[in-house]
């Protein structure tokens, strides 16, 4: 009898010996959920994760900002010097263009074409 029910087990048992018919069938992927529901709950509540590991990791993170706001600073103050230098260049560029279309013969077109005179 003990052999007959054995084997009336067997046939409905996978290799693992966990029950591939009924309502049995379902206890593996439902525990598996259960365990990843759990996990997915505890990183969003806190529990996987210990608070000290948590407020280690954002005091380096808020550091490293720090420094990356120091960088920024001096690369803002560097194009700004850079800004200004240009606009006194465009200003040496409009007063040097200005004398030059001031004291050069009326027949050159500066920054348009090519000065042609008649007879050259």
């Amino acid at each position: 009898m003990i052999l007959a029910l054995m084997a009336a087990t067997a046939a409905t048992t996978d290799i693992l010996g966990i029950p591939t018919t009924g309502l049995w069938s379902l206890t593996v992927p439902g525990a598996l959920l259960g365990l990843v529901v759990i996990m997915v709950l505890g990183l969003i509540r806190g529990w996987v994760i210990p608070k000290n590991s948590h407020e280690r990791e954002m005091a380096l993170v808020k550091a490293h900002n720090g420094e990356l706001l120091a960088i920024n600073a001096e690369q803002v103050k560097t194009i700004r010097e850079l800004n200004s230098q240009n606009s006194q260049l465009m200003e040496v560029g409009r007063i040097t263009e200005a004398f030059f279309r001031a004291t050069a013969p009326p027949d050159v077109d500066f920054g348009k074409t090519t000065p042609v005179r008649e007879g050259e």
